[in-house]
Order: C-alpha cells, then sequence, then structure tokens
C-alpha cells in the first residue's frame, strides 16, 4: 500500500510541476521499496520533465534500480556507461549492464548486444597503405 501511495504522490508532483518539494522525502523511501518508481525517477531526471536535467542524478537512479534486477534500468545504466551520461565511458562495465539485460531477455538490449557486443559480429580491418604519398 505504501509504494501505491509513494507513487501516486510522486506522480502527481510531477504532473503539477511540484517535483523539487516532494522529492527529498519520497526519493529516501522509494529507494526502500519500488525498482520501478527509482526507474522513473530516473527517466524524468535524463529528459527533464518537470524537473531540470541531471545526469549525475539520473544515473545514481538508474543504478539503483539495475541493482534490484530491473533489466530496463541495466539496459539504461549500459547505455550511460556507453555514451558517457552522467559518467565517464566505460565500455567494459556498459558490455556488463547490457549483456545482464539482455540476458534478462530485455529486447532492446539484445538487440544492442547483438549489434556491438557480440563475438560473432565480424570486425572489419582495412588494410592502409604504410608508403607516404608525397
Amino acid at each position: 500500500m505504501k509504494k501505491v501511495i509513494i507513487y501516486i504522490l510522486l506522480s502527481i508532483s510531477f504532473i503539477y510541476g511540484n517535483a523539487k518539494i516532494y522529492h527529498l522525502n519520497i526519493t529516501k523511501s522509494i529507494q526502500k521499496y519500488n525498482y520501478k518508481t527509482e526507474y522513473d525517477l530516473a527517466t524524468k531526471y535524463r529528459d527533464g520533465y518537470g524537473v531540470k536535467v541531471d545526469l549525475k542524478k539520473a544515473f545514481h537512479l538508474y543504478h539503483l534500480s539495475a541493482l534490484k534486477g530491473y533489466p530496463p534500468a541495466q539496459y539504461q545504466l549500459g547505455m550511460a556507461f556507453r555514451h558517457g551520461f552522467g559518467v565517464k565511458t566505460n565500455q567494459e562495465l556498459a558490455r556488463y549492464w547490457i549483456r545482464k539485460s539482455a540476458r534478462a531477455n530485455y529486447v532492446y538490449a539484445q538487440e544492442i548486444f547483438k549489434r556491438y557486443y557480440s563475438k560473432k559480429r565480424k570486425i572489419r580491418q582495412y588494410q592502409f597503405s604504410t608508403i607516404a604519398r608525397y
């Protein structure tokens, strides 16, 4: 019941633009209960819906939700590491989180993992001439 009430209050606060008032009280209680609500709040910070864009807070909330095993949050965390949103780029951690999400049957993660991180993917290596051109 607490989860539902917290989620409703959070949704109402973002609709009316009063997210800053509720943020301090709700964020601590959200972290204990609902990974989906953490994910939604992170997406709002990433996109700037109702609050200022803050990629570091979004990354932090995605990380909390991903640690609880939520595949969309694991995917977003991997993409944040891949592109450097709120954190320095780190391809190894990006691969780890995207693979973890793909193994949980998250379709978007499976596509990205196949396209960029699969060992079956052939990498073309071009032969460049070492002869200097004048």
